[in-house]
């Protein structure tokens, strides 16, 4: 649908960044409604209520289907990360092509 590579989605960015729109939301709620057979009604807010795919695939195992996850989130590592002493590890080509490769992303 948003024409990724396969295994390329990141489950936790907002599908608004991908390109989804509100013609596709409609798409994807109508498409998850016919395959999961859910005899509730979604909204047409969903994807804008639920902005991830993980979110999506949370509302729909807890609240849609009110099954309850096999296995839970691991929890968040909350350890500081020292980004600028990463960064500054880095040679001035890898800072270069990270820095080319963040701005070819859509939504830059």
């Amino acid at each position: 649908m948003l024409g990724l590579a396969e295994g390329s989605l990141d489950l936790r960015r907002p599908l608004n960044e991908l390109g989804l729109d509100s013609l596709m939301a409609v798409e994807l709620r109508n498409q998850l409604k016919v395959d999961l057979q859910l005899g509730v009604p979604l909204t047409a807010t969903l994807v804008f209520d639920h902005p991830t795919v993980e979110a999506i695939a949370d509302f729909l195992v807890r609240d849609a289907l009110a099954l309850t996850p096999a296995l839970e989130p691991a929890a968040t590592d909350t350890t500081p990360v020292d980004a600028i002493g990463h960064i500054e590890q880095l040679s001035d080509d890898e800072v270069d092509r990270l820095f080319a490769a963040r701005l070819r992303e859509p939504g830059a």
